[in-house]
């Protein structure tokens, strides 16, 4: 059997009351989880457990010998469904117990902090609109034409923007696979990022219609970028999940 695997995350430790309301919601859902104990590695999934201090799943398949966490403790992950990250503690302090409908569990103390991960090649944020003023350019039948965005969200490789244009003026916009220029402030870094139009869409927002107006979406994957611009790329996107596990 294939097991996920997760060396190309990095993680991050979330605050105590987050890692409570996590557990708790784990637990609540009897979430499946990947347990890993050296070169052990094995599906369970969470219980109910009937001390307040331990943390308890159902004994994977295939059983292991508890010797092997005599070797180091046991790493626990899952994808918690609401948000689609991955988290993971380390557990320790392995025994057998037997769970309410009479059948054995693995147990283990409580965790004293949970961390979460992201693949900071891929991750996307939301932006605020204080964040971000944007100017979008590209060439349209050898004339050059430009036009203000706003900045959805992004990652170290794309984003999603939209602008806002005067209807019946379709054709003024490039098409999908077309080349496109990002000029970008994100809080206040002046950014250009050349880029290639993957996704292009009208929201058909009736409101905007009575305006005379029609605001469309674009998915924009970047092309050459630096790897300058990467790194500030990738330091705006911790900064923001940072404060976004904040407000956990």
């Amino acid at each position: 059997m294939k097991w996920a695997s997760y060396g190309d995350l990095e993680w991050e430790q979330i605050s105590r009351p987050a890692s409570e309301r996590v557990l708790a919601e784990a637990i609540e859902a009897e979430n499946l989880a990947q347990i890993t104990i050296g070169t052990y590695c094995s599906k369970t999934r969470f219980l109910r457990a009937l001390q307040q201090d331990e943390i308890w799943f159902d004994v994977p398949h295939p059983e292991p010998d508890l010797k092997c966490f005599l070797t180091g403790d046991a790493s626990v992950t899952w994808l918690r469904a609401k948000d689609g990250y991955h988290y993971r503690f380390v557990a320790a302090h392995p025994k057998y117990v037997e769970h309410c409908d009479g059948l054995q569990a693995l147990a283990f103390s409580m965790p004293g902090f949970v961390e979460r991960a992201q693949r900071r090649q891929s991750f996307r944020v939301n932006v605020p609109p204080s964040d971000a003023q944007l100017l979008l350019k590209w060439q349209h039948s050898g004339k050059s034409r430009e036009a203000q965005g706003y900045l959805e969200d992004i990652s170290a490789s794309g984003a999603k923007v939209t602008l806002v244009m005067p209807l019946g003026q379709d054709d003024y916009l490039p098409n999908t696979g077309h080349a496109i220029f990002m000029q970008l402030q994100l809080r206040g870094d002046p950014i250009g990022i050349d880029g290639t139009i993957r996704r292009k869409f009208p929201t058909k927002c009736l409101i905007e219609h009575e305006r005379g107006q029609e605001r469309w979406e674009l998915g924009i994957q970047f092309s050459g970028i630096t790897l300058d611009i990467r790194d500030r790329l990738e330091s705006y996107i911790l900064t923001r999940t940072r404060e976004m596990l904040e407000r956990i």
